[in-house]
């Protein structure tokens, strides 16, 4: 199963500079959400966000690959020697789940677990034909 970039967002302390530096250098579109995060739409795929850094992580942009168990990949990560900054973490019910590890050459990676979809019931269809009659003939 392939595992695509799906996410890039950039810790800053200064979000009203980035956004205007941004939006004027691209054209990127930016919505405000209520968690303090900004979602940059850059028209085209993976999408992207900034927000306010907090002090343990540095300034910078990251990236974020599609994983569907964030906790079975960081086991499967140290077991392959790379070290967890971040355990499974959940973001919010609408958008899932991050983690943060560095692969041993030092690099730093993050991972996002879309959230799990309510399983939807299967839809019985019943037909309702008349019933045909037989012809004779």
């Amino acid at each position: 199963m392939p595992h695509p970039f799906v996410h890039i967002e950039l810790a800053t302390d200064d979000v009203p500079r980035a956004k205007s530096f941004y939006a004027e250098l691209f054209g990127w579109k930016m919505t405000d959400l209520p968690m303090d995060y900004t979602l940059l739409s850059t028209g085209r795929a993976p999408g992207g966000g900034l927000f306010k850094r907090p002090p343990e992580a540095p300034v910078g942009w990251s990236v974020y690959v599609g994983v569907t168990d964030a906790a079975a990949t960081l086991e499967k990560a140290r077991r392959l020697g790379a070290t967890v900054l971040r355990e499974r973490t959940l973001i919010s019910p609408e958008f899932g789940h991050f983690a943060v590890l560095q692969d041993p050459t030092g690099a730093v990676l993050c991972l996002h677990e879309a959230p799990r979809m309510p399983a939807r019931k299967k839809a019985r269809r019943i037909a309702r034909r008349p019933a045909r009659k037989a012809r004779r003939r």
